[in-house]
């Protein structure tokens, strides 16, 4: 069992506890908010065993719990959501962008592979990466079960069973992502928008609509920074590592990470050599970008949206490859 975070602090109506994901991220926290209904926060990955403990030493059983909210449709978050419902039927409640991969729609997913194939083909990642990177994809991928919402969560939406808690949207690192936020006492339970311990990523997400426009993740994962920066928050509880006392410092410094980033690649583009994504990728990250490639691929397309929307980078596309150069 890992350390709950918030061990050393009281926060009204909220605990927690935390589960092990195998992942560099580290462990994964849930939280329980007993509000009108009892309400699970995320149910973590892999770890029924644990989870059951957890309950236990808290008093609770699963029968307790009496509805679930979803941060987002992250593996982590989300990855006990099958047989919780299958031991305990209960609402489950989420952003509508996590329908669908909640819902394993086939549709979708034949949809969400189709664009990724292609996109990564136009920022010119080779044959052999792409065919390594599928391989991986199919080894790693778990059969689960179509698990439907029961209601959906929106922007400043009131949460059903939870007096005074509401939604607040914080994507960027999933286009499924929300905060859970209680005005009266200046709290935010945050997903995985913003961590203490380390900055989190903005992902590249097929479009939940086939064939419209894919969101610039980074700008505007970077623009739900500024907005729950903006938040009166007393503690924030991140869905990794500790607590945070000082959102509106951490914010900015998230912020300048992320201005650096966007200038590294920057200085690596010329106006007479335009390069792919896939070339900057190899000079950012050589030694990470064929294990991790979405991380990869998200990283350096998000800090080229932002350069393009800056109109100092110019995407240009030959032969379906896309390229880069820089303006002025």
């Amino acid at each position: 069992m890992q350390a709950d975070i918030l061990a050393d602090k009281a926060v009204h109506q909220v605990d927690s506890f935390s589960l092990p994901t195998g992942w560099d991220i580290g462990p994964v926290n849930l939280f329980l908010i007993f509000g009108e209904k009892l309400t699970l926060v995320d149910t973590g990955h892999r770890s029924w065993e644990q989870f059951n403990l957890a309950l236990r030493q808290k008093g609770l059983t699963l029968n307790d719990i009496q509805q679930i909210v979803i941060t987002h449709h992250h593996t982590d978050h989300v990855g006990l959501l099958e047989r919780i419902l299958a031991a305990h039927p209960v609402p489950v409640y989420g952003h509508p962008n996590a329908a669908p991969y909640l819902s394993r729609e086939p549709s979708f997913l034949a949809w969400h592979r189709e664009f990724l194939d292609t996109f990564y083909r136009q920022l010119g990642i080779p044959d052999d990466l792409l065919k390594a990177f599928w391989r991986k994809w199919e080894e790693r991928k778990e059969a689960q079960e179509a698990v439907p919402l029961s209601g959906v969560l929106k922007e400043g939406e009131p949460i059903p069973g939870l007096e005074d808690w509401i939604a607040i949207e914080t994507k960027g690192h999933a286009q499924s992502h929300i905060a859970l936020y209680r005005k009266p006492d200046q709290v935010l339970i945050s997903g995985d928008h913003i961590f203490q311990h380390t900055p989190s990523n903005a992902f590249l997400e097929p479009p939940i609509i086939p064939q419209t426009p894919r969101q610039p993740h980074l700008i505007q994962y970077r623009e739900h920074l500024k907005k729950v920066g903006q938040l009166p928050v007393q503690i924030v509880l991140p869905g990794h590592g500790p607590a945070i006392d000082d959102l509106s410092a951490l914010v900015e410094d998230r912020l300048q990470i992320i201005e650096r980033q966007v200038e590294k690649v920057k200085r690596l583009l010329s106006r007479n050599q335009p390069k792919t994504a896939f070339q900057l990728m190899t000079e950012l990250y050589p030694s990470m970008y064929r294990d991790h490639l979405p991380l990869a691929v998200s990283e350096v397309v998000g800090r080229l949206d932002v350069l393009i929307e800056r109109q100092e980078v110019a995407e240009e596309i030959r032969q379906g490859i896309r390229y880069y150069r820089l303006l002025g």
